[in-house]
């Protein structure tokens, strides 16, 4: 029997993720925004007794594309049809959904229309005729609460049966001012037209000047024959109407979907709290800045005060275990392996994973309320300023977490000059790592006033590097800039906290701390070989001379490479696990600014060069050492000055 594919759609921030999340038991990672998700992801799914291929296509708000990210989920469902479509629709943003339920049945595509936040839709006094808009747009409609799991099975059966009916929906569109001359371009395509592209909905897409539509015209070699004969009738349309038919045709569904909604949804009073009311407001007014400002250094001291304090009972623990469990070696190799070995399991438990794993609750906590959202609408203006759009605090957000993530979003950016210049940012924004960085050396041995002042003047160089390049590429914001609907705010829930997190720290868990431990055994090898007092005298005069640092920092650089925080790691459990006794406080915060500002991690430059290629990705890592050099070397001087 042929697996049945299904095709989940929907607007950005309707749940689709969360109901993706549900049906596979994986975790995508649900936000806020639009180009969270900027590729199709597919899962095989085993539900009771059968078995599906379910698609997550990128967050979409129509199937005539206005970003890379919609173009990707419309080509994708065109070439590759799935059997049916499972349309998320947000029960509190229905118009904006019906019209791509519209979209979708000119598409000739199966549907079924999944209506969540019905809820959220109830508290905010909404009462939708469920019945009703399924019997208007011929679909099955399904009331859902996808972070509940609620109507969820009932969506799927659904989905089955009609994937095995292949129904589809019964609204028909008319275009009567128009009609005449979509029928003339439908005559002529009809020809040539493949039959997986429905004819009167390509003849639409002609007539709304979709780029990927003339692509396939030019393809299907056909492009003479029609250009002329189009163009013509299009001057028609423009001439007897007065309107461009892309205008006609989009202002006529966008009528019928304001119609349904009008016809579905009875408003009744609801009451609302006043202080949610107060905060939605001072978070979107002038007041957001300071309120934005607060709410980071707050998670940035929360993060590093809780971290210390889990740190402190860590390395009580496994002090206590350790001296319960000593035993001596007398072979200086195996004493070196094991001590290697402790070292890093007390630097990775008590100074790595702590703070892991807060900044990621505390990230998915601010994710899951809805305050991120808002704090992508206030920093549009000073985006525009650097000559970016709204969009590019998108990529900026994600990159708080991971870099990687936040490369591959620069998809969403039209234009090279502002990927390039967002990915620069990018490539310089304090991410979980480098956070790590600060708080292992700076909050632990210097002190939190320190290290939030190292974090803020990291947000800064990464504003004034971003108006610099942007300003030596001649960048103009020229886009609309960021289109999204406010989602309420809601009180988290702590578990999908934890799941995120779990999900975004396990990798460190899994991947890195095996890494540490080889590279410690390693490292105190060398020390036994005396190459590390070799790499001292070395590169002694480069970095004494530069930076003010003893030469084998170098080794704990390069390990940086890797991964930013094995720097630290590495530093700590070559030290001893006691960077004091070796370097003075000046010395840690040189190395900490250089750590923080150098290359990017491996990761990282994989997915530059696949996303910019290898010449951009170059420039990237010369600013990146560029900038480094002069700040490592101008805090050198500067600091002693200060005592």
């Amino acid at each position: 029997m042929k697996e049945i594919r299904i095709g989940l759609i929907g607007t950005p921030n309707s749940g689709k993720s969360t109901i993706f999340n549900k049906l596979t038991g994986t975790y995508q990672i649900v936000g806020n925004w639009p180009g969270k998700t900027v590729e199709t992801v597919e899962r095989a799914v085993k539900f009771k007794d059968r078995t599906f291929l379910l698609i997550d296509f990128p967050g979409t708000q129509t199937l005539t594309p206005t970003s890379m990210e919609e173009e990707i989920a419309r080509e994708y469902m065109i070439e590759n049809r799935p059997d049916v479509i499972i349309q998320v629709a947000s029960a509190i943003d229905l118009e904006r959904s019906i019209y791509l339920s519209l979209e979708l049945i000119e598409l000739g595509v199966p549907i079924v229309i999944a209506l969540n936040q019905f809820d959220e839709a109830i508290k905010q006094g909404f009462e939708i005729n469920v019945g009703k808009l399924s019997e208007i747009l011929g679909v099955p409609v399904i009331p859902t609460v996808a972070i509940k799991g609620e109507g969820v099975n009932k969506l799927v059966e659904k989905a089955f049966d009609l994937a095995h009916s292949k129904s589809k929906g019964n609204i028909i569109i008319t275009y009567e001012d128009i009609m005449p001359q979509i029928n003339n371009i439908m005559g002529i395509i009809k020809e040539f037209l493949p039959d997986r592209y429905p004819l009167e909905w390509f003849a639409l897409e002609l007539f709304e000047e979709d780029s990927w539509v003339t692509k396939r015209i030019a393809e299907l070699d056909a492009e003479k024959r029609l250009k002329d004969f189009l163009e013509k009738e299009k001057a028609s349309i423009e001439k007897s109407i007065g309107m461009h038919p892309s205008l006609l045709i989009v202002n006529k569904r966008r009528s019928i979907a304001k119609r349904i909604a009008n016809e579905v949804i009875k408003i009744k009073p609801a009451s609302r709290s006043k202080f949610i009311e107060t905060l939605d407001s001072l978070s979107t007014s002038s007041y957001g800045y300071p309120l934005l400002a607060i709410v980071m250094v707050t998670v940035f001291v929360a993060t590093l005060g809780l971290g210390l304090l889990v740190r402190d009972m860590i390395s009580y623990l496994f002090f206590e275990l350790s001296s319960y469990f000593a035993f001596s070696l007398t072979n200086s190799l195996l004493s070196a392996i094991l001590s290697g070995v402790q070292l890093s399991l007390l630097v990775g438990l008590s100074f790595i994973i702590p703070v892991v794993f807060l900044f990621h609750f505390f990230f998915s906590l601010l994710e899951d309320s809805g305050y991120l959202p808002r704090a992508a609408f206030l920093i549009d203006k000073a985006m525009r300023k650097i000559g970016l759009n709204g969009k590019a605090f998108i990529p900026l957000l994600l990159g708080y977490g991971c870099s990687v993530p936040a490369c591959v979003s620069c998809r969403i950016l039209e234009g090279d000059k502002p990927r390039f210049v967002t990915a620069v940012m990018i490539s310089l924004i304090p991410c979980a790592s480098r956070m790590i960085i600060i708080y292992g050396l700076i909050a632990v041995y210097i002190g939190i006033i320190t290290a939030l002042a190292i974090y803020l003047f990291n947000l800064f160089i990464v504003l004034l590097i971003g108006t610099i390049v942007g300003r030596s590429v001649d960048l103009r914001c020229e886009s609309t800039g960021l289109i999204m609907v406010l989602p309420p705010y809601r009180v988290p829930l702590i578990k999908n906290a934890l799941r995120k997190t779990w999900s975004r720290a396990k990798d460190f868990v899994y991947l890195a701390m095996p890494i540490i431990i080889i590279g410690t055994i390693f490292l105190k090898i060398l020390e036994i070989a005396g190459i590390m007092g070799h790499l001292n005298t070395l590169f002694d005069p480069l970095f004494v001379g530069m930076f003010g640092l003893p030469g084998y920092v170098l080794s704990f650089l390069l390990f940086g490479a890797i991964r930013k925080e094995f720097a630290l790691v590495f530093l700590m459990t070559t030290l001893n696990g006691n960077p004091l006794s070796y370097l003075s406080p000046i010395q840690i915060i040189v190395f900490t600014l250089i750590t923080l500002f150098y290359i990017p991690c491996v990761a990282t430059t994989v997915t530059l060069i696949r996303e910019l290629r290898l010449r951009k990705t170059l420039m990237i890592i010369g600013i990146n050492l560029l900038i480094a050099i002069i700040i490592g070397f101008s805090a050198s001087v500067i600091l002693p000055l200060f005592g």
